[in-house]
């Protein structure tokens, strides 16, 4: 997925293969996606399908995450019964093997999003609903609160007040302009364009605040 991605945005093309492969696709669904193919192809066309052969694929090696069932309660402040956190993890296609505190989860092939034992508990809140999250206070402490913003911010948003309560008016401006108009204020160099501009009149970078 990550090679497909790079690939893509290096030559510009977008594609649906593009969009499915950098996502990542099931390996195991290489099989029974070529006989359904050919199944299709065999109602539809007639004929006669030959074997299939497969190259330079060893298997899928599936990974195994070891989820500590604590982890849903840590994260998210909900106590799921161990039973249903398994069962929810089952119906979802993992495999959860282990009868103690601490789960050995095999995720399944079509999951490559899975990294972690965090995106385990993103699953059983997903299914038990993540509506039943209660919301907690924030610990409030008797301490004062620290500085929050630096001398530097405090005194920019100090400046931009002053500024304001005299009638000057700030102007946020486009960080692109079109390529005559960067020309016209010492802009139009080679280094300041754009590559792969999103639109024909953002494709030099601004050389000033003006225009």
């Amino acid at each position: 997925p990550i090679t497909t991605a790079r690939t893509g945005r290096a030559l510009g093309i977008i594609t649906d293969a593009r969009y499915r492969f950098e996502r990542g696709v099931d390996p195991e669904f290489m099989v029974p996606g070529v006989e359904l193919a050919t199944r299709l192809v065999l109602d539809f066309c007639g004929g006669t399908a030959s074997e299939i052969e497969v190259a330079g694929y060893a298997g899928h090696k599936p990974m195994v995450v070891s989820f500590p069932l604590s982890e849903v309660k840590r994260l998210t402040g909900i106590e799921v019964p161990k039973e249903e956190t398994l069962g929810i993890l089952d119906r979802l296609g993992f495999e959860p093997q282990g009868s103690g505190d601490v789960v050995e989860v095999t995720v399944p092939s079509w999951r490559p999003d899975i990294d972690g034992k965090a995106d385990l508990v993103e699953e059983v809140m997903r299914i038990h609903g993540v509506d039943n999250i209660l919301a907690q206070p924030l610990t409030s402490h008797d301490a004062v609160n620290g500085k929050i913003l630096t001398t530097l911010q405090m005194r920019t948003r100090a400046a931009k007040r002053a500024l304001a309560v005299r009638g000057m008016m700030e102007a946020v401006t486009w960080s692109f302009i079109p390529a005559k108009h960067a020309e016209l204020f010492g802009g139009g160099q080679t280094a300041l364009k754009l590559a792969n501009p999103i639109a024909a009149d953002m494709s030099d970078m601004r050389p000033s605040l003006l225009p």
